[in-house]
């Protein structure tokens, strides 16, 4: 099906000024944090870019693997903390301000005199965010046939989102991620359905930036890839098709190592590891692994405990306190605070240090466990999916009705652009503690689905009394 864009200019004018008005009013309203969390660490590489010229490991330098003559790291992708270099070298207020509170002791910077003086920064955040929701309303408008309600229901349940621009305003990749992962989502929907090579190379661009940006992006292309070949083969109905539905996938491949080879053949030099990033995935796969230990009544209660807002007070309701304390983040025998601490010092001394860390990690306690490893992962996603609290309890419920609904009409978009960004959920929960913050993609998919329930609803009940008229 071909698509035309064409003649939605006005329209895309519209989303740009209304989304321009509605993220500035959110960030306005959010700007007033100071620099805690990743977002040190983001920082604490960039000022050493900005002072030495050199791209660490920031304040993670003591848990790298492997050292070089200028503490050169590959702990964490690139793309932010040299953004961050930028305003550092340039702005000098925000070169004050940012430097001033990374002196201080995270608990006493709110105490201090840095101020957040922020500059364009902010904004640079709020215009991803605006440009995500663009590709939200197009990806609604194209999937469901030009249908111009959807796309605009689509964008104003994104506008409900708490967090859907909350990190604008914060020192967090999410922003930057949000912006590439819906523009390959994007792109990668339009090439499925007009396979165009002018699509295969940005939803390869897409992918492979958006990778340089947050390191699971790697993954989220590999299924991306794999998942568009037999989409492009199965419409290949002869000779010439399917010569041109393998030269989209290799465009794709192309595009996406244009955007990532230049780092990977970095660390290569470096350290042997032809890849964008390596050493903090062990460092967050042995605390995820922490949550293998679960007794089967935590296990129950997880699923409780993790709901929205009330799940942790209901759960101490319905089950015994130890069955449930070892849940919460903040216990300092829990599961998140053992991950850190006992099972890190743990898993590092069998390793034989950070070297084999990860590889022991995968043999041992990953697929050596593999069982109970996948059955803590579903409790694990349940946590991440919930997105702003009770916008994503009911969000996933019309998601699962539409996506129920539009598979039994053989209106298969739906079902496909859902398909990578539910990969990387579950994938987050296979790997990591698996918390909201890592599955803002969903915000796009979720927001589609709630859209097209109201839009069906409300167009059946005008049938109804139209035939009863």
């Amino acid at each position: 099906m071909k698509i035309d864009l064409k003649n939605i200019y006005f329209n895309i004018l519209l989303v740009i000024t209304i989304s321009t008005v509605a993220f500035s009013i959110k960030v306005s309203k959010d700007v007033d944090a100071y620099i805690e969390g990743d977002g040190r660490t983001y920082i604490s590489v960039a000022q050493d870019i900005y002072e030495t010229g050199y791209f660490t490991n920031g304040n993670f330098s003591n848990e790298a693997r492997s050292q070089t003559p200028h503490n050169e790291g590959m702990f964490f992708a690139p793309a932010y903390p040299y953004i961050l270099s930028l305003f550092l070298k340039y702005d000098t207020a925000f070169r004050e301000s940012v430097l001033c509170q990374m002196a201080i002791h995270p608990a006493k910077v709110e105490a201090s005199d840095c101020g957040k003086n922020y500059g364009l920064f902010v904004p640079l955040q709020t215009a991803a965010i605006i440009l995500s929701s663009l590709f939200i309303w197009l990806s609604a408008y194209v999937m469901f046939n030009r249908k111009l309600a959807i796309p605009w229901l689509a964008l104003i349940i994104s506008f409900a989102v708490k967090d859907f621009g909350y990190y604008a305003s914060n020192f967090y990749v999410e922003s930057f991620a949000q912006f590439f992962y819906c523009g390959a989502a994007f792109f990668g929907l339009m090439l499925w359905k007009d396979k165009k090579l002018l699509f295969a190379v940005l939803s390869g661009l897409f992918w492979g930036v958006g990778a340089l940006v947050k390191p699971t992006y790697v993954y989220g292309f590999y299924f991306f890839f794999i998942i568009s070949a037999p989409i492009l083969f199965f419409s290949a109905q002869n000779k010439i098709k399917t010569t041109k539905a393998t030269g989209l996938l290799v465009l794709i491949a192309l595009s996406y190592l244009a955007a990532t080879s230049f780092w990977m053949h970095r660390n290569y030099q470096l350290a042997d590891k032809f890849t964008i990033s390596d050493g903090y995935g062990s460092f967050i796969l042995a605390q995820r692994v922490s949550y293998n230990d679960m007794r089967p009544k935590e296990y129950a209660a997880s699923f409780v405990f993790w709901l929205p807002d009330f799940g942790d007070s209901l759960a101490y309701d319905l089950f015994k306190k130890e069955d449930v304390e070892r849940l919460a983040f903040e216990t300092p025998h829990g599961f998140y605070q053992r991950g850190q601490d006992e099972v890190m010092n743990e898993t590092l001394e069998k390793a034989g240090g950070y070297a084999n860390h990860l590889s022991y990690l995968l043999h041992e306690e990953v697929f050596g466990n593999i069982t109970k490893h996948t059955l803590v992962t579903l409790p694990l996603v349940w946590r991440g999916m919930f997105i702003s609290k009770y916008w994503g309890l009911v969000a996933i419920i019309l998601f699962i009705v539409a996506l129920v609904a539009l598979t039994r009409r053989k209106q298969y978009d739906f079902f496909l652009y859902a398909l990578p960004i539910w990969f990387m959920v579950g994938l987050n929960g296979f790997v990591s503690v698996s918390i909201s913050r890592y599955n803002l993609g969903l915000i796009a998919i979720l927001s589609i689905g709630a859209a097209w329930c109201i839009y069906t609803l409300y167009e059946t009940r005008i049938k109804r009394k139209r035939t009863q008229i």
